[in-house]
């Protein structure tokens, strides 16, 4: 490693957020490192603490995420154990060898109840486990490094790897018939948008301490799964030249999951 050389340690590193930080334009000598779970299982803590020790990036983002909303609600262990414990191994080890973290946590923390569209300062009140074990990351992030920055993202669209559109294509691809939930709304993100956003805030970092140790990082348009899928299927037939399948819109009673979801996380 140069002394010019930042390097930033991304877990998570097979998922898309990760992907699309790689593909960023990070500032000349910063340079990205995306470890998934087999380089860095986030929930050993002692293997945590040694990588960081034995690398000293200059910033870690924690993009490692039990992502099974409704998984989740079976296996609640698994999904805290990451979620929650290695956000905060990740924290730790960052604190003590004197590391920036960013660590990207989720709309779900919130009811979806408020009305409106949530600000930082708005209470929290998960409605699931997925939520609760992504709350609990953010208390111990703070918790183990006041420095740290967390950004609460929204219904990631795009880049590289499974997506709610890439599924929506799929079926209208065979031609199947779609139904899709209509009454919950969100905030959808371009997973590019975000991934410079991360670069901005990695770069205000790099400065010194942000006026605050919370953001919210979201797509400005607001839309419902059904909007989302309509006009994915609007889209891809237009370039296919292939006739769109119907996409009926349904209310969440009429697809039952195991984690209830929140109906307005804007």
């Amino acid at each position: 490693m140069t002394t010019s050389e930042r390097r930033v340690l991304i877990t998570g590193g097979r998922g898309r957020l990760a992907r699309a930080l790689s593909a960023a334009a990070w500032p000349q000598g910063w340079r990205p490192i995306l470890l998934g779970r087999a380089d860095l299982d986030v929930t050993d803590a002692a293997g945590v603490t040694a990588w960081v020790q034995d690398h000293r990036p200059a910033l870690i983002i924690n993009a490692a995420a039990f992502t099974g909303v409704d998984l989740a609600e079976s296996e609640r262990d698994p999904a805290f154990a990451v979620n929650a414990t290695g956000a905060g191994n990740l924290a730790e080890a960052a604190e003590a060898t004197g590391v920036d973290l960013i660590h990207v946590s989720t709309d779900f923390v919130f009811d979806g109840r408020r009305g409106r569209p949530y600000v930082e300062a708005d209470a929290t009140a998960p409605l699931n486990v997925y939520g609760e074990s992504k709350l609990e990351g953010e208390r111990l992030v703070l918790q183990a490094h006041p420095q740290a920055l967390i950004l609460r993202t929204a219904w990631l669209l795009g880049g590289q790897g499974a997506s709610f559109t890439d599924a929506i294509l799929k079926r209208a691809a065979r031609g199947e018939a779609l139904r899709v939930v209509a009454d919950q709304s969100g905030s959808p993100t371009d997973v590019s948008d975000l991934a410079r956003a991360i670069v901005v805030a990695a770069k205000a970092l790099a400065l010194g301490p942000t006026p605050q140790r919370l953001y919210h990082v979201a797509g400005s348009e607001a839309a419902t799964w059904h909007q989302i899928a309509e006009a994915a299927v609007k889209a891809w037939a237009s370039q296919s030249g292939a006739t769109p399948p119907s996409v009926t819109a349904i209310a969440s009673n009429d697809w039952p999951c195991p984690a209830q979801r929140p109906q307005d996380s804007r």
